[in-house]
């Protein structure tokens, strides 16, 4: 049975040293997430133009099956941890970079043999997947997301050294171009996310409340008589 004790514990740091080792046992080796990969899907999810209610995505983070939970309390233990997760990447992308950035406040990368940023990149291009014909049109009206989707999904790509090109084709990133996506993620990730609260606005009615009538005012049905005589009666 996974110790939980971490899960009480209410920094960031203590939280993914929980998650961290549970997704890498439970998840990522049937097809899930690692905890990197795991924050760059709900990030994608977060910044995203359509909201996605944790019923659909949830399950997903573990691959081929949800895994079979010692007890009831474990499981919610588990999936506690997960949306502290969740609200720990919102309080992140809410945060202006330009202001404010701990070593906390910045997406999660794991020591890995793959490039710094490739699963988190995998993950937010899942998360994509949720709400495509959205983040398509959002790309077509807005040059500067498609650019910040393609610097994303250049962290997928093989790194190479600065001036090296690779001869079958393939598509590579230098080492120092990588290194300029990953310092500028925050202020991406602020940026889709001021985007979207801003497209949510504009999608929002505005309710205005009926002017308030006197008693003695005329009646605004047009009846041509005083309000308390008519509709106020």
């Amino acid at each position: 049975m996974f110790d939980h004790a971490a899960n009480d514990a209410t920094t960031p740091a203590a939280l993914r040293d929980a998650l961290r080792p549970l997704l890498a046992l439970r998840a990522a080796p049937f097809g899930g997430y690692s905890l990197e990969g795991l924050d760059g899907f709900l990030t994608a999810l977060a910044v995203g133009p359509e909201l996605v209610m944790p019923s659909e995505w949830v399950l997903e983070i573990w691959g081929k099956a949800e895994p079979r939970w010692e007890s009831e309390d474990e499981a919610v233990r588990v999936y506690g941890m997960v949306m502290a997760l969740w609200n720990d990447v919102l309080r992140r992308i809410a945060l202006d970079p330009s202001e404010h950035v701990d070593a906390d406040d910045r997406p999660i990368f794991d020591d890995t043999d793959a490039p710094r940023g490739q699963a988190w990149a995998e993950g937010f291009l899942d998360g994509i997947d949720y709400a495509p014909d959205a983040w398509f049109d959002w790309e077509s009206d807005h040059a500067w997301i498609e650019e910040a989707l393609l610097d994303i999904e250049a962290l997928t790509w093989p790194v190479v050294p600065d001036g090296l090109v690779a001869d079958d084709g393939m598509p590579t990133i230098e080492h120092s171009d990588r290194e300029e996506i990953l310092a500028n993620l925050p202020g991406m990730l602020h940026a889709l996310h001021r985007h979207r609260l801003v497209e949510e606005a504009a999608r929002t009615p505005i309710r205005r409340e009926a002017p308030k009538v006197g008693r003695n005012d005329p009646c605004p049905c047009g009846s041509g008589r005083k309000y308390k005589k008519c509709c106020g009666a």
